[in-house]
């Protein structure tokens, strides 16, 4: 849905999957439902909501928060497909990182230091993903 559609499901949480096993070598399928909220992500929208799950695997909010801010139009650094101005770290034009765009980056390393650290298997979702 993701990769090949470029859709995102805007309403997952447990009640809206379903799981079935069918037999064939012990993996079963998932299915979603409730699509009433789905959204078509362009290629920058859909590089930063991949790279932000890719954050949230790896523990890393200052990458999250990179990731938002350039989903939000914002720059979020270089180097990243994001939208916006680009360039100069985090939401802000070049040369220069808004200090609302930093603190925002703060809060967010700080608050995935004491919540989110991350699953610590080495994966890169981001390859993975892509690769699909």
């Amino acid at each position: 849905m993701l990769l090949a559609d470029n859709l995102m499901h805007a309403d997952l949480h447990p009640g809206n999957l379903l799981f079935s096993a069918d037999g064939r070598g012990g993996l079963g399928t998932i299915g979603m439902v409730d699509l009433g909220m789905t959204a078509v992500l362009t290629a920058s929208e859909q590089h930063n909501f991949i790279g932000f799950l890719q954050a949230v695997g790896e523990g890393d909010g200052r990458a999250a928060a990179r990731c938002v801010l350039r989903w939000a139009g914002g720059g979020g650094g270089s180097g990243s497909g994001g939208g916006g101005s680009g360039g100069g770290g985090y939401g802000a034009p070049a040369g220069e990182a808004s200090l609302r765009d930093v603190a925002f980056a703060d809060a967010m390393a700080s608050s995935f230091g004491r919540h989110c650290r991350g699953y610590g298997h080495g994966i890169d979702l981001g390859v993975v993903l892509r690769e699909r």
